[in-house]
């Protein structure tokens, strides 16, 4: 087990990898958008790329991607892209569209940028079991302990605590 490191000084300041600049927001919200023709696609290579509705006829929709190609997809494949007010946003919950294309664009335009995504509605309870983990650990069972923390956090997220 590698040893501790000790800092000497001062803490640095974490900002810069928590919240966006308000540079990075006005180039963020210059960025077309079109709600109506703006769409998540699956993709073999990417997992989902943006692309444009250039048609729907009954359960197909035709979409163009960035590659100039047309393709027709399920309905149910095609996602909706977010507002461009959300690119890189704090807190996942607050996108209009929450689906899996758009979190992951969410948390792949942050870590392109060298942003962390923090959960922050359990941050103090993380903050106070990774306390006692420290603790624990030393114990021969740290595996119960935290199957024990993981339930605790699912029952508090589901209120049932």
């Amino acid at each position: 087990m590698p040893k501790p490191v000790q800092q000497e000084g001062d803490d640095p300041d974490p900002t810069p990898y928590l919240f966006v600049s308000l540079e990075q927001k006005r180039i963020d919200q210059t960025k077309p958008y079109d709600a109506k023709k703006a769409c998540w696609v699956p993709d073999e290579k990417e997992g989902y790329v943006l692309g444009e509705i250039k048609a729907t006829k009954g359960d197909l929709v035709t979409v163009s991607l960035p590659g100039g190609e047309d393709k027709n997809f399920k309905k149910d494949q095609v996602s909706q892209v977010n507002p461009p007010k959300y690119e890189k946003c704090e807190d996942m919950s607050s996108l209009t569209y929450l689906n899996d294309a758009s979190v992951l664009h969410n948390l792949k335009q942050r870590y392109y940028i060298k942003l962390i995504y923090l959960f922050r509605v359990f941050a103090p309870v993380c903050y106070d079991a990774a306390i006692q983990i420290g603790t624990v650990w030393k114990t021969e069972t740290p595996w119960l302990y935290f199957l024990s923390f993981t339930d605790s956090v699912i029952r508090c997220k589901y209120q049932i605590c």
